[in-house]
């Protein structure tokens, strides 16, 4: 049996076949926890929002967060802005990012630096935001949520191998 470990969004082994011992595991950001589920909320949106102009029935896709978490509408709406803003800007900055690795030039570097400083900053304005917006007691409740949907979790998976052969046939295992 062959050991290998998962990890959570964000989180890389240099080679993923061979373990990490958890002490190599640095948890998501609580900005990146953000981050994560407001692109997630986001993409539900845009989903729900398509099967309604298709005629599909879209009743739980775009509040399956908003259920889990217990928010009404109301308390839910700064999220849901919050998730079309942020994922519109990130957006735009993956548009650029993809023009300047295409392109190659000695600043590459430099400019994808910079606009990866551009998408923090626009992930810490909507933190802010929605901190703001649901005040003390359901940001901790909201908080508590996406660490829990998004930290890095060390799973161990046993793999098997194929079944192997008998050695009266002749084939090597």
């Amino acid at each position: 049996m062959q050991m290998t470990t998962a990890y959570g969004i964000g989180q890389q082994a240099s080679n993923p076949a061979l373990p990490v011992p958890a002490a190599q595991l640095k948890p998501v950001s609580l900005a990146h926890c953000y981050w994560h589920f407001l692109m997630y909320q986001n993409h539900l949106d845009v989903k729900a929002a398509e099967q309604t102009t298709q005629g599909k029935s879209n009743s739980l896709l775009g509040s399956h967060l908003q259920i889990k978490l217990g928010l009404t509408d109301a308390e839910f709406a700064p999220i849901r802005t919050s998730s079309k803003r942020l994922a519109a800007e990130v957006n735009a900055l993956n548009a650029k990012a993809a023009a300047i690795v295409a392109a190659k030039t000695p600043t590459s570097g430099a400019q994808l630096r910079a606009l990866t400083a551009e998408r923090e900053a626009d992930i810490n304005a909507e933190v802010g935001y929605l901190r703001g917006s649901l005040g003390p007691t359901k940001t901790a409740a909201f908080e508590a949520f996406i660490v829990q949907m998004f930290s890095p979790k060390t799973v161990a998976v046993r793999l098997t191998g194929p079944p192997h052969t008998s050695a009266g046939t002749g084939a090597q295992p």
